[in-house]
């Protein structure tokens, strides 16, 4: 148990019985079904439920929650259906976050639910999320929290209010849940516990020479919760020289003479107080969360840019990394796709000789199981395109329409009707990419992939492998923008080996391809 938890624990225990005022010691938080089961309407906790709750979402509310709640003493969490159950989502600082903000309370998650019917999974993207589930549940059991629920994580419908598996739940967390209700903290007054100071590691010329490693920066600096002052003015700490940058940047009374050294020295402690005290601060020198978000949000309504900050890495002997964007142009992508990785026709009867062929026992299956396909489209198993198989049907020589013709041999790209057929991919991938990208990435993640071509046509080929890997694959690129990974040829080698180092084999084995078509 960490120390400041324990802390928590013991002034909360004295101060709990002050008041006969009631409350719920019970609370819900997280996704759709934690909305669903929530009667609350007045929710104390509204920021920390949501109906559109993802894993990302849920981590950084809980990040900048404030309130401490020891009178709670048991959380249901519903979280991960969004994710697709991805296990490499940072379960261990979600769990570590919550028991900070309900020091007293046991926890447990709430079995998700997954709709297969509104994201089109086929069997293989069906596979990845029960294998999915399995560690992700593990992963909260390793922290203690079992996770109940008797329902099947995946089903065909639109979960709605009134639902069996709500009702279920309902029961579920009414056995779970203490019977007496216990009493509420009459002072309101907030707990006030200084956090142990967290070194970052952000080191001047390295760690910040992008406006993206800036910005990403600061935003660790203000979930980390640390404070800097006066007191630190004998350390270097690159977190300062980017509070010194930034206050330069803003023209702040008194920063003209401020010297970027990374020390929090008397001068740095003026400017900050002269910072406060035009944005209606608490004038104390010192720069806490509300002064950080408050500079980072200036920072972005004024547009602090490459430029900007180019002038004063200048000044440092940094030379500033900057990227002119790719011009990408996505129908081209999808050619590289179909051209070098998922080629032309097969049906069941071709699929049937590659198996006959293959030496590996899983690889054998895997043809086996395959159905139609054309340019990587599964007739039986991926997105409805009626007109691309009735044009296939139309001439493939395989359909009853077209028994008078010749049959289509295995590979064949389409001859006459190819590039009819190419734009119906178009029309079918490229909405869906931007679609999933707007829907899975962060601002600075999708600012970055948007200017990168390699990391986009590894996320464009993730629309054939299915929305489950996509997701997958962008958590990881987010995560690593979080952790301040924005040089983009860094972030390109994350993206690929969140290939190469996949469970799924097939995934595995197209990191080659996406490497070398990457590169063309």
């Amino acid at each position: 148990m960490k120390f400041i938890t324990e802390i928590r624990r013991i002034k909360s225990l004295i101060n709990i019985f002050e008041n006969t005022e009631k409350i719920n010691s019970t609370a819900i938080i997280g996704d759709k079904i934690a909305y669903y089961l929530n009667n609350d309407t007045d929710n104390e906790y509204s920021e920390l439920i949501d109906n559109d709750m993802d894993f990302e979402k849920l981590l950084n509310n809980v990040f900048s929650y404030d309130k401490i709640n020891p009178q709670v003493s048991n959380v249901f969490i519903s979280i991960g259906s969004k994710d697709f159950f991805d296990p490499d989502l940072d379960i261990k600082t979600l769990v570590s976050k919550l028991e900070d903000i309900f020091p007293n309370a046991q926890f447990y998650l709430i079995k998700g639910y997954i709709d297969a019917l509104e994201f089109n999974l086929d069997k293989n993207n069906r596979e990845m999320i029960e294998d999915n589930s399995v560690t992700f549940f593990k992963m909260f059991a390793a922290d203690r929290i079992p996770t109940i629920g008797n329902h099947s994580i995946i089903g065909n419908g639109v979960l709605e209010r009134g639902e069996e598996l709500l009702i279920d739940l309902e029961e579920i967390i009414d056995q779970y849940s203490e019977d007496f209700e216990i009493t509420k903290i009459e002072d309101n007054n907030e707990i006030e516990i200084k956090n142990e100071f967290i070194d970052l590691d952000i080191d001047d010329d390295t760690d910040f020479d992008t406006i993206y490693e800036f910005l990403s920066n600061i935003e660790k600096m203000i979930k980390s919760k640390n404070v800097y002052s006066i007191d630190l003015k004998d350390k270097y700490l690159g977190d300062v020289e980017l509070i010194q940058i930034a206050l330069k940047f803003l023209e702040v009374p008194f920063s003209e003479s401020l010297e970027i050294n990374g020390k929090f020295d008397n001068k740095t402690k003026m400017a900050v107080e002269q910072y406060q005290n035009l944005n209606s601060l608490s004038r104390t020198g010192i720069v806490d969360f509300e002064t950080l978000e408050e500079i980072f949000y200036d920072l972005k309504m004024k547009s602090f840019d490459d430029e900007d900050l180019g002038k004063f890495m200048g000044k440092l002997d940094v030379e500033l990394k900057t990227y002119v964007p790719d011009d990408i142009d996505l129908e081209e992508l999808c050619d590289r796709i179909i051209d070098n990785i998922e080629g032309g026709y097969a049906n069941e009867v071709h699929f049937a000789d590659a198996a006959s062929k293959a030496k590996e026992a899983d690889m054998k299956q895997a043809f086996l199981n395959s159905g139609e396909t054309m340019f990587g489209i599964d007739r039986k198993n991926g997105p409805t395109m009626t007109e691309f198989w009735e044009l296939v049907d139309e001439n493939s020589g395989w359909a009853e329409e077209s028994a008078d013709k010749e049959k289509w041999s295995h590979g064949y790209m389409g001859g006459d009707i190819e590039d009819e057929l190419r734009e119906y991919v178009y029309e079918w991938a490229i909405p869906t990419f931007e679609d999933f990208k707007n829907k899975k990435l962060d601002s600075e993640a999708k600012k970055l992939v948007e200017e990168d071509e390699r990391i986009t046509i590894h996320l464009l080929y993730a629309v054939w492998n299915g929305i489950v890997f996509f997701n997958h694959f962008a958590n990881v690129i987010n995560s690593a923008v979080s952790e301040g990974i924005t040089d983009r040829d860094e972030l390109w080698k994350v993206a690929l080996d969140s290939r190469k180092n996949h469970s799924n084999g097939a995934v595995r084995n197209s990191a080659p391809k996406i490497e070398k078509i990457a590169n063309m």
